[in-house]
């Protein structure tokens, strides 16, 4: 479940999402450019089970993924 959290919150972030919830509620109905994951490159802090699989996702969906850990293991 911590992935789809993550995923979400990125997701909500890149596609500006707060902004476009804003605008409804205001009753604006004004155009806005939105961003694509593709274009992003996301910093994974932690490369274990949950840090690893959330960079598999997001480079499944277009994005750079950057991680980093605290011991030198291989990476995938």
């Amino acid at each position: 479940r911590m992935v789809e959290y993550v995923l979400c919150a990125i997701l909500r972030r890149t596609l500006r999402l707060s902004e476009l919830d804003a605008l409804r509620i205001r009753r604006q109905w004004a155009y806005l450019e939105i961003g694509s994951i593709r274009q992003h490159c996301v910093g994974v802090a932690g490369l274990g089970e949950i840090g690893g699989e959330i960079a598999k996702v997001v480079r499944a969906l277009g994005a750079k993924a950057v991680g980093w850990r605290r011991t030198r293991a291989p990476s995938d």
